[in-house]
């Protein structure tokens, strides 16, 4: 048998699927905290400035791999059910604050958003290259598949391992553009009155380089009036508005104003 050599050891610290890779990087299985599903994002109190500052590298990575980019912006569309934040599911929907603050690094202004689904849809179509972003998807969940393939015929599968395929499930789970085909598409996601009328977007997230959109499909608008009379009309969500006016204060009907605007 050969000797084990200085360029062994680097050649390991070089590589994702040997554990050197991540102890060489600050990884420390005893000093992490697995709140995230295992994922070193937990940051256990116990870690270094060093440490913790790694661990939001990747954790901006994870973001990073899950946005559209869009005229110098990262866009990031996600559920946003009232009262039961996804957190343990996606990498932005836990601490919008901290996520800002410590991963991202940027200071972000909060708003909600009620726009004309036409124009939104037209903007997102318009601006897209829908073919380029599917094949980036593929191409994406397939690097994902091979990786989980090869990290599950491990004989021993330790922390690590456990980490990076909870970390590579954030991805393919949670990418943007499979989230917004299904705003866009899918029939029992957003309603065809919606889609005839406005859409709501509960928590819109800008700053310098991200646009968090979080939407929850149940707490939209809907038509109301009478089949007697026909006289229908259209009634915005309620927790898009003050009660007392039953109308939000801003509604663009054109999603391309709200864009621009926040690109200045």
């Amino acid at each position: 048998m050969g000797r084990y050599t200085s360029n062994d050891n680097k050649s390991m610290q070089c590589n994702p699927n040997n554990g050197r890779y991540w102890s060489s990087r600050g990884y420390d299985d005893e000093d992490c905290s697995y709140n995230y599903e295992g994922s070193y994002f937990g940051l256990g109190s116990r870690l270094s400035n060093e440490q913790k500052e790694l661990g939001y590298k990747y954790w901006k990575e994870l973001v990073d791999c899950i946005s559209i980019n869009l005229s110098g912006k990262k866009l990031i569309f996600m559920e946003k059910v009232l009262g039961h934040p996804n957190h343990l599911r996606h990498p932005a929907g836990d601490d919008i604050s901290f996520l800002f603050k410590n991963v991202l690094k940027e200071k972000a202004s909060y708003k909600d958003l009620t726009v004309k689904f036409k124009s939104f849809k037209d903007f997102i179509e318009n601006n897209l290259n829908f073919d380029l972003l599917r094949s980036q998807q593929e191409e994406l969940e397939s690097n994902i598949k091979s990786l989980k393939d090869r990290m599950s015929y491990k004989h021993f599968r330790d922390k690590t391992t456990e980490s990076k395929i909870s970390w590579l499930n954030k991805i393919e789970r949670n990418n943007s553009f499979k989230f917004l085909k299904r705003i866009l598409e899918e029939k029992n996601f957003i309603s065809d009155d919606v889609k005839r009328n406005y859409i709501y977007f509960n928590n819109v997230y800008v700053s310098n380089s991200y646009i968090i959109f979080q939407i929850d499909p149940k707490s939209q608008g809907r038509v109301t009036g009478g089949m007697w009379d026909n006289n229908w009309s259209w009634m915005f969500a309620c927790h898009s508005f003050d009660l007392k006016s039953a109308k939000p204060k801003v509604v663009h009907e054109n999603f391309e104003d709200f864009f621009t605007c926040n690109l200045d």
